[in-house]
């Protein structure tokens, strides 16, 4: 297996690791670590779920059921209102032991969650699909720190695509000359790792099964690796029938959890990809060519969310990448057209969250970038080993690829200064268990997220339930349940 063929690190895959590292955290980095990536509103949300989480392993009040978060008040299974994460708890519990504070302990999280993207997919072109050292670097380059994970830093659960690649690697691997053992291995790492993925991150494990089925209608009309396909189910029919009862078993509790609340969330149907959306990013050299041009000047109302282009250099390199001596372009091209035909129109997109499973919980619909993201990892890389150029056009490639990757303006948007003084915002008294905040939106200088965050950190610190709540399905609240002297206003 892949695993075994890891001797050494090679200097090139480290060095282009910290330039990364270093475009990607640099205002953590100069600020010593008092800024913090995303916003007051979905991370602080993230960061809770893993505190939550931490508090769960040693049984503290409140605490003491995984999927019973103590916010919405009396409604349970709240960790299944949104992302469980619970993949990215496996990493946060064993750094949250050594660091006593949560939010250092997630900056902690960020940085190892980036390398482990990169070194999953520099393993993937590496090891799998055979590129030379700088080639496999450069793609996972673009893959753990290019603009889409830049413009989706606020929402941490796509900090676990790690997952899909390690399983991805793993099936690969799978190799008829290899021996039951060791292909029972990867089908089983395989099949974990999936299951850990959507375990973490409903979204992603949902794009998983979407690019699969996407893949497996290829190759149905492709007389080229039909037959190779048909020969793999049938070497390994036991082997695929056995570890597919496997990850059904896994997922039942996953399922259930969900069903409880799944059909109550309420999903935009219209939120499809602009073709500018797709091209373009708010990196520095994306910003010169479109965003401050007078013929461009629409796409300053498109809202950011919606803009999940890898950037002008990236693009014209993936390009070069696609159609130079890329045997396979004719198969990319037809997996990404029918990728993104579902989520570029309106009305293809309705038959998708109508009839395909798990569809109705996909709220946001630029995210199929992170199924695009590992092709267009392959693809530059294809760009770095079949092109011949020299050492001085390489840097100077590498270097603007990394200028194509800074935001003009990086989301970091809140620090642990402005989390403590949020919190200061809300009197609990003493003889209350429950606590419901109302909300001044006349007043509050916090958005209605920005609030309810801190109301459930607050309530959080205090050890008490709060009604008020942030997810992705959010219940009636039930006021009542707080006495009358736990129903309070903020102190503003």
């Amino acid at each position: 297996m892949f695993f075994s063929k890891v001797k050494k690190i090679n200097y090139i895959s480290v060095l282009i690791l910290l330039l990364g590292l270093c475009i990607f955290c640099y205002p953590v980095i100069l600020s010593k670590g008092a800024f913090l990536p995303g916003h007051l509103g979905d991370t602080r949300w993230a960061n809770y779920t893993l505190e939550h989480s931490y508090m769960y392993l040693h049984q503290m009040p409140l605490h003491t059921s995984l999927f019973d978060m103590p916010f919405y008040f009396p409604n349970t299974n709240t960790l299944s209102f949104s992302d469980m994460l619970l993949g990215a708890m496996l990493i946060y519990i064993p750094i949250r032991e050594i660091i006593s504070n949560s939010q250092n302990a997630l900056i902690v999280w960020f940085v190892i969650t980036c390398i482990f993207n990169y070194y999953a997919m520099y393993f993937l072109l590496k090891k799998v699909f055979k590129f030379n050292e700088l080639p496999a670097s450069v793609g996972a380059l673009l893959f753990a720190f290019s603009s889409p994970r830049q413009n989706q830093i606020i929402h941490l659960q796509f900090q676990t695509l790690f997952y899909s690649i390690l399983s991805l690697i793993s099936f690969l691997s799978i190799n008829y000359n290899k021996g039951k053992l060791y292909n029972n291995i990867c089908f089983f790492l395989g099949s974990i790792f999936f299951v850990i993925q959507l375990y973490s991150s409903f979204y992603s494990g949902w794009y998983m099964v979407y690019g699969f089925t996407i893949y497996i209608f290829i190759v149905f009309f492709s007389k080229e690796y039909r037959k190779s396909v048909i020969d793999f189910i049938k070497n390994y029919k036991l082997e695929i029938v056995l570890y597919s009862i496997i990850t059904f078993i896994l997922l039942i509790p996953l399922v259930k959890h969900y069903l409880a609340i799944g059909s109550q969330f309420l999903i935009d149907t219209n939120n499809t990809i602009s073709l500018y959306g797709l091209i373009s990013s708010n990196s520095v050299i994306d910003n010169l060519i479109f965003r401050y041009n007078p013929f461009f000047k629409d796409i300053n109302n498109i809202n950011f969310e919606n803009i999940c282009g890898v950037g002008f250099v990236a693009t014209i390199l993936i390009l070069i990448g696609l159609f130079y001596k890329n045997q396979y372009k004719k198969y990319i091209l037809t997996f990404m057209f029918i990728s993104l035909i579902f989520f570029v129109n309106s009305h293809l997109y309705k038959l998708l969250y109508y009839y395909f499973p798990g569809a109705t919980a996909i709220r946001a619909t630029p995210r199929i970038i992170f199924l695009l993201l590992p092709i267009y990892s392959y693809l530059i890389a294809n760009f770095f080993q079949k092109v011949k150029l020299n050492k001085s056009i390489i840097t100077c490639l590498i270097f603007l690829l990394l200028i194509d990757f800074i935001y003009s303006n990086p989301f970091y948007f809140w620090t642990k200064e402005e989390h403590i003084d949020n919190l200061k915002e809300y009197i609990i008294p003493n003889n209350c268990n429950i606590v419901y905040f109302k909300y001044n939106e006349k007043n509050s200088k916090y958005y209605i997220a920005d609030y309810q965050l801190g109301v459930m950190w607050k309530s959080l610190q205090k050890g008490v339930y709060s009604i008020n709540g942030y997810s992705g399905y959010e219940p009636a609240l039930i006021y009542s349940a707080a006495a009358n002297n736990c129903i309070v206003k903020d102190k503003i």
